[in-house]
């Protein structure tokens, strides 16, 4: 897949910044059908066709729904000083529609990361402080209340309760072993 996408960029990128896609070009490992020697004389990138289920795009169209709204509150706390960057916040949404509800407590570690957010927390109530496009969805944003981590700059409670790591946190801990 890595290779598929430099290849198909570098040659997308070739017309406007032709020494640069050149040098990349000569580094890639290329097919038989490939001039090798000069990017600029090989086809542009073909649409490759996925198959992807329904399930698969209904989920994602939701998930996007929900991060357009989440950056539109993630920003009006930075204009108001709330928060300087996405990882200083600590957001709730809030939804009384069940379907919602289950299906952000379902993706809540998704959505957690898609925002780049320290936290999220779902309620089942409708009382948030910004309510963006989505019906029956409300968020709120404050300002993260924990130990910001040395690695994964998020901000956790957890921060030092491991020894062999005084200054990240359990998550990061772990990957480190």
């Amino acid at each position: 897949a890595m290779h598929i996408i430099l290849s198909s960029l570098t040659r997308l990128i070739a017309p406007v910044l032709a020494f640069t896609s050149q040098e990349i070009w000569s580094y890639l490992p290329h097919h038989e059908n490939d001039d090798c020697e000069h990017v600029l004389f090989n086809q542009m990138p073909e649409n490759i066709e996925l198959n992807l289920s329904k399930e698969f795009s209904d989920k994602w169209d939701k998930l996007n729904q929900i991060y357009d709204d989440v950056k539109k509150a993630l920003e009006l706390a930075r204009k108001n000083k709330v928060i300087g960057s996405s990882l200083d916040a600590e957001v709730t949404l809030f939804s009384d529609d069940e379907k919602w509800s289950t299906f952000i407590k379902d993706n809540q570690k998704e959505i957690k990361n898609i925002c780049i957010v320290s936290s999220l927390d779902v309620k089942n109530s409708l009382k948030g402080e910004f309510t963006g496009e989505l019906e029956n969805i409300s968020i709120t944003v404050i300002k993260s209340q924990g130990t910001k981590c040395e690695r994964c700059w998020t901000f956790s409670n957890d921060i030092g309760e491991n020894d062999k790591y005084p200054t990240l946190c359990t998550r990061c801990s772990n990957i480190l072993g």
